[in-house]
């Protein structure tokens, strides 16, 4: 958190120092590490940190935070095509993933596709309504409130068959889906 704060105030000095400590403190941290590859990009160089995060990303590729850090990086070196290319990687592998849908909003309006922008920052408001109408229905009335709540949500937002990936897990738990998963859908 720290080194995020320093980085907002563009203190890079202090954002680095305290990355360098969190990386100290847990070195298999992946949060730590991307913090520390962005933090190291203020003040060594883009280059230097695109280095260090993808012998991270060789290591542990399914590690997708260091994706999104390296899209980040390469984003501020206005790099946006091989950015946009980082974040579609991720999005594949997840396609909900808030934090790259935003920031792939932010590479397309960069590269001047306005369009592609704007359908990334609709993707994750779709996706966010929808994660939110589930959790606060699920939490309030079951699966059933759940499912009819994400039907709510979908037709404000819009929202394709990403979101309803993403609904099914949070519908089914909502009715105890380990054991009755099936009539539970059944029942909605």
């Amino acid at each position: 958190i720290l080194v995020e704060a320093y980085r907002l105030k563009k203190d890079y000095a202090e954002a680095y120092n305290w990355a360098s400590r969190a990386i100290a403190l847990d070195e298999g941290n992946p949060a730590a590490q991307a913090g520390y590859a962005e933090a190291l990009a203020e003040m060594q160089g883009g280059k230097t940190a695109v280095q260090y995060i993808t012998k991270l990303i060789t290591s542990y590729p399914s590690i997708l935070g260091y994706r999104v850090s390296l899209a980040k990086i390469l984003y501020r070196e206005e790099n946006f095509g091989e950015a946009e290319k980082v974040l579609r990687v991720v999005l594949e592998a997840s396609p909900g993933h808030k934090e790259a849908l935003m920031l792939l909003g932010d590479v397309m309006a960069g590269a001047g596709k306005l369009d592609d922008s704007l359908n990334a920052f609709l993707s994750a408001a779709a996706f966010s309504s929808a994660a939110f109408f589930l959790t606060v229905s699920s939490s309030a009335g079951g699966g059933g409130a759940a499912f009819s709540s994400y039907g709510l949500a979908v037709a404000a937002a819009g929202a394709g068959a990403d979101v309803i990936g993403a609904a099914v897990p949070v519908a089914q738990a909502g009715c105890g889906w380990q054991q009755v998963g099936a009539a539970c859908w059944r029942q909605v």
